[in-house]
């Protein structure tokens, strides 16, 4: 019996010390709130990679820090022109003007492996629609 109690007890600490990694950062760009993420592309030579999953994953995830407001690729690609081409960067930010963010965000899976230990990596570019000073100088 007060082998169980011990285990409880050493299990509820590991716990209680847990709720600090629940919390996520708040946004670091005061000027940035409103992010609209494309659909993701595949580069990583796979063809089972189920995108539309991933980018709701991602998005919800984004979704998951203060500060920011996330337009998820469905409703990117919803606002788009009928066979509008997204081949460009300015293609691209073209798009989230008219969407009113403040940022673009694309995402491709350059690699990916489901099987144990699942791997995935990621290339990232956050575009600003608008321009902004470097420096205060």
């Amino acid at each position: 019996m007060r082998i169980l109690a011990l285990a409880c007890l050493l299990l509820s600490g590991c716990a209680l010390k847990s709720w600090k990694y629940r919390q996520y950062p708040s946004n670091p760009w005061s000027d940035l709130q409103k992010v609209a993420v494309l659909p993701i592309l595949n580069q990583s030579g796979k063809d089972r990679i189920d995108l539309e999953d991933f980018g709701s994953i991602f998005s919800s995830e984004l979704v998951k820090f203060p500060g920011f407001d996330v337009v998820r690729p469905n409703m990117v690609m919803a606002a788009a022109d009928p066979g509008e081409k997204l081949a460009t960067i300015q293609d691209v930010l073209r798009l989230g003007q008219r969407l009113k963010a403040d940022a673009v965000l694309v995402v491709s899976v350059t690699d990916y492996d489901s099987y144990d230990p699942p791997r995935i990596a990621l290339r990232v570019m956050l575009l600003r629609t608008r321009a902004r000073n470097v420096s205060t100088l």
